[in-house]
């Protein structure tokens, strides 16, 4: 694979290499302006990359684009519906669109329309659903066709709790046979939803694999949230530092939370570290392993690395 995709003299896309298999959720994230729509548009066909190529299910995607774009089903951040269509109106000229014969495009249409709950709203116009409403058309117009890969930008986007559940569930099950991949800025929703991830910076690869595999790298060791009376005073914040990594994530005359990563050592050492500063622990936490911590250690690290080749 390994994708290049130059814009001018910015290298949005830099050797980046993925595969996802049937059965499989693979998350691609990371921050702003990493490379993750561009990873998109390549995927899709919508835009060409100047070195490496992609495949979906065997077929080269510039050469075999039609064949490769027919296995492919795509539902952008924004879905692409017509606000003065019915929902139905919206599926029918989706299957057309799609080269679905005229006998079959009530069938097809009547089938996603039953699949996705969709009975109720039917005959009322896009223009009048909800957001999550929208987003379970997108979906259905995305899967229409049964393609063997489903690609998602965003797809819990601006969606309340109970929607975001039940989009999520509907994703889960029809990734059973299908190859899926989801970009997202929520990274609880990755961790609940995605098997694997790939995680960009600057348009690379910073860190690929299961998702279990990648937390328990990048996010290893003990992870604590400290509560002391009163503030820390910069003696103490030293003596933390030699611990382990740490930040302050409040701090008032009342009281201060630290969140520190221990390595290898236990909550001991912080209990030391009050006694010896004379700090009345409140609470001592211990933070389980997430995605979220590791994509933090991951930034870091990265950013530590861009520091570092500035000095030189």
């Amino acid at each position: 694979m390994s994708l290049t995709k130059w814009y001018a003299r910015l290298c949005a896309v830099d050797g980046v290499s993925l595969s996802v298999g049937v059965g499989q959720i693979m998350g691609l994230l990371g921050p702003n302006g990493a490379g993750k729509t561009t990873v998109l548009r390549l995927l899709t066909g919508f835009s060409a990359p100047d070195a490496g190529s992609v495949r979906i299910c065997g077929f080269n995607l510039v050469d075999d684009r039609t064949r490769a774009q027919r296995l492919i089903g795509y539902l952008p951040e924004q879905s692409p519906l017509y606000a003065s269509l019915t929902v139905a109106e919206q599926l029918r000229f989706v299957a057309r669109a799609r080269g679905y014969r005229r006998t079959e495009i009530a069938g097809v249409v009547n089938a996603a329309i039953d699949r996705f709950g969709l009975g109720n709203d039917a005959r009322r116009l896009v223009s009048h659903l909800s957001k999550g409403m929208r987003q379970r058309v997108g979906l259905a117009q995305a899967l229409l066709h049964d393609p063997q890969v489903l690609i998602l930008d965003e797809p819990t986007s601006g969606l309340d709790p109970g929607e975001t559940q039940r989009y999520r569930s509907t994703i889960l099950q029809f990734a059973q046979d299908k190859a899926v991949l989801v970009s997202t800025h929520v990274l609880a929703e990755a961790e609940s939803m995605c098997t694997a991830v790939t995680i960009l910076r600057d348009g690379k690869v910073v860190a690929a694999g299961r998702t279990a595999d990648v937390v328990a790298r990048f996010a290893g060791g003990s992870q604590y949230r400290v509560r002391v009376t009163g503030t820390v005073p910069a003696a103490a914040c030293n003596a933390l530092s030699r611990i382990g990594t740490f930040r302050i994530v409040e701090q008032a005359f009342d009281g201060t939370v630290v969140e520190i990563d221990t390595g290898t050592s236990g909550g001991e050492v912080l209990h030391e570290w009050a006694v010896r500063f004379g700090l009345r622990l409140n609470s001592l936490e211990r933070i389980a392993r997430s995605l979220e911590s590791a994509f933090a250690a991951i930034e870091r690290d990265s950013a530590g690395g861009d520091d570092a080749r500035a000095r030189t």
